[in-house]
C-alpha cells in the first residue's frame, strides 16, 4: 500500500481500480492524489461492499463510482470515461491474460496515462519453491491455478502494447509457506523487512506509462 501510494503521489484526473478488494490501497492512492473521479471495481459483491465503507472522497467535488464487474467487461459500463491512472494490483495472479489486459488499458487510458501493476515475481527463489508445491496441488484439484510472471515478461508485453516502464519496485521476503510454518512471526518479519527487499523481493510493483499516440 505504501509503495503504490508513494509511486503515484500527486497524480490527478480519473482513477480506476480494476480489483479494489476491501479498498484500503485504493483509498491510500486516492488520498495521495487529486482525482476528479474514482471508479472502484470488483467482481465480488462482498469486497465491493467493504470498499464502499472504506473509500471517501479526497476532495468535496470528487465523484465516486462502484462497479461490480469482471474487469474484462468494464468497457461496457454506462458513461465510461477515459482514465489517467489504472490500478491492477493482485489481479494478474488470478486472471493471467496479460496481452488482453494491456490492450484494454491502452483503450481505457488517455495518452500518457499510468498503469500500476503488482505481481509475484516468478523467478524469486522462495516463489519458485512455492510454485513447485502449488502446481502439484493444482494437478490434484486441491488449488485453483495461480499465474506467475517474471518482471521481463510483463515489461515485454507492456512494450508490445504501447507502454514504457517508468518504475519497478521489488519488495517482500516471501518465505515459502511462511504463514503456515512461522505463523505470526512471518507477518512480523514481512512488516519489518518487506520494503527493504528491493533487489530480491518476491513481489513487485511496476509503473507503466502509455505512449503518446
Amino acid at each position: 500500500m505504501a509503495i503504490v501510494a508513494d509511486l503515484l503521489k500527486g497524480r490527478h484526473g480519473a482513477l480506476l481500480d480494476c480489483a479494489t478488494g476491501t479498498g484500503e490501497i485504493t483509498q491510500a492512492v486516492n488520498a495521495n492524489g487529486r482525482y476528479r473521479q474514482l471508479w472502484a471495481n470488483d467482481v465480488s459483491v462482498g469486497m465491493l461492499r467493504a470498499a464502499q465503507a472504506a473509500l471517501v472522497p479526497s476532495t468535496p467535488d470528487q465523484e465516486l463510482r462502484f462497479t461490480n464487474s469482471d474487469i474484462f467487461a468494464i468497457e461496457q459500463a454506462a458513461d465510461l470515461i477515459p482514465f489517467d491512472v489504472i490500478l491492477c494490483l493482485g489481479l494478474i495472479a488470478h486472471v493471467g491474460r496479460l496481452d488482453e489486459l494491456f490492450a484494454m488499458f491502452g483503450r481505457l487510458l488517455n495518452p500518457g496515462g499510468i498503469v500500476a501493476m503488482q505481481t509475484t515475481v516468478s523467478t524469486q527463489l522462495g516463489v519458485r519453491a512455492a510454485r513447485l508445491v502449488n502446481e502439484r496441488r493444482v494437478a490434484m484439484g486441491k488449488l485453483h491455478r495461480i499465474h506467475f510472471f517474471s518482471i521481463p515478461e510483463i515489461v515485454a508485453v507492456a512494450k508490445a502494447s504501447g507502454f514504457h516502464t517508468v518504475a519497478v519496485r521489488r519488495f517482500g521476503i516471501c518465505f515459502p509457506f511462511g504463514d503456515k510454518l512461522l505463523g505470526k512471526l512471518n507477518y512480523g518479519l514481512e512488516r519489518r523487512f518487506a520494503r527493504g527487499a528491493t533487489r530480491h523481493g518476491g513481489d513487485a510493483v511496476l509503473i507503466f506509462e502509455r505512449d503518446a499516440a
